[in-house]
């Protein structure tokens, strides 16, 4: 005999024959629960609510992605579906008789129990497989116990010592279910529409934080554009709601945050992700900003010349992420005839502001000569290039 193993997102040998379509299986179960107090056993069963779901299996150029939306309708509480993307829980081997002339699937899946807490409940499976396909048309599902809880060597799994054990006993089958999608996440939503369609509505998923904030954020200098945002597992829903928060105040309520610049920034963040059947917390970020020194453009003397019927503006630049920034202003202007002897400019004729307006016909302050502004940040203060401005011939 010779196989083929398929195993959940493990590279699939039968990628190529498979042509990349999506597979899915309309599945059901029935669910039989059973609880065994300290000392005897009680016979009486009852059933719970048959889970139904399909499995959408595709392949990949890097092997087999899965998901699956299981479905209920459960007296009292009505028509619910879920979905569960990433789905790994499968694993199948697809056998041939030494002759050829049969093939057969033999596998397990992972399997919706819900009378019992028991993590990744897989059950075994098989089916015949025809012709050139690489999937069975039918899966029947062999019955598989599960139960919450060890059993002792003296009493075994029947009996219990102390606690009270729960059972659950599943039986059940499958069908390939035909879509018209060719791929999973169309095959997603076509299945999702029928079952909307049919009166089922989205449970709700708590979101679940995979990727977390950094345990710290170092700033180099002023910046604005630095966001905080959490990775969340791919399938919560409905879309859920952020509350941002520095400290214990509240900041922002979007999927990311933007935080301020300088020490209106720094501090401890985390947010809270929501939704209607629960909440994520993220861990906290500490968010520091170091100092950048200041550069002034220009830096080196300057010789410019202004129309004796027009204006020029005098304009150096501090680079943007100085930190901590530019708290004053001040110009000054030189006679040129001693371009080193600096008067400051009163703030009424503009000498306080970033940028300062020479006159070519103006015999004032603003008229041609010698000029520099010198900038501060409160501990530094550095001066820019002069500026020899004469009137143009």
């Amino acid at each position: 005999m010779k196989s083929s193993l398929l195993v959940g997102t493990l590279a699939v040998t039968l990628a190529s024959s498979l042509n990349a379509e999506v597979f899915v299986l309309g599945a059901s179960w029935r669910e039989r629960l059973r609880a065994a107090p300290e000392g005897q056993i009680e016979r009486g069963k009852r059933d719970a609510a048959a889970p139904r779901g399909y499995v959408i299996l595709e392949t990949t150029e890097e092997g087999l992605e899965g998901a699956f939306i299981e479905y209920r309708n459960v007296r009292g509480l009505g028509k619910s579906y879920s979905v569960t993307t990433g789905f790994t829980g499968f694993k199948a081997d697809i056998v041939d008789d030494t002759y050829g002339t049969s093939r057969r699937m033999y596998g397990h899946i992972l399997t919706p129990v819900t009378g019992t807490t028991v993590e990744d409940p897989m059950m075994s499976f098989s089916g015949s497989v025809s012709g050139e396909s690489s999937w069975p048309n039918r899966l029947a599902f062999d019955k598989a116990v599960f139960q919450t809880g060890l059993s002792t060597d003296l009493a075994g799994p029947v009996i219990v010592d102390g606690s009270t054990m729960s059972r659950s006993e599943l039986s059940g089958g499958g069908t390939r279910f035909r879509i018209a999608s060719t791929t999973m996440e169309d095959a997603i939503t076509e299945l999702s529409t029928r079952l909307e369609e049919g009166g089922y509505s989205r449970n709700a998923v708590a979101p679940v934080i995979v990727t977390d904030l950094p345990a710290t954020v170092v700033r180099a200098g002023w910046v604005t554009d630095a966001t905080l945002s959490v990775g969340l597992g791919p399938d919560v829903f409905p879309t859920p709601t952020y509350t941002w928060f520095k400290g214990t105040t509240e900041v922002g309520t979007g999927a990311t945050y933007t935080l301020p610049g300088g020490a209106e920034g720094d501090g401890t963040y985390h947010v809270e992700v929501s939704t209607s059947a629960g909440s994520a917390t993220s861990g906290e970020t500490v968010v520091t900003t170091t100092n950048k020194a200041m550069e002034i453009t220009p830096a080196g003397a300057t010789a410019v010349q202004v129309s004796f019927t027009g204006t020029l503006e005098l304009a150096p630049t501090v680079n943007a992420d100085a930190y901590p920034q530019v708290v004053s202003y001040q110009w000054a202007k030189a006679p040129a005839a001693t371009p080193t002897v600096f008067t400051n400019i009163a703030a009424g004729n503009g000498g306080t502001q970033p940028t300062f307006t020479v006159s070519g016909n103006s015999a004032n302050t603003n008229g041609p000569g010698v000029y520099r502004l010198t900038v501060s940040n409160g501990t530094t203060t550095l001066n820019s290039g002069a500026y020899t401005v004469t009137t143009a011939p």
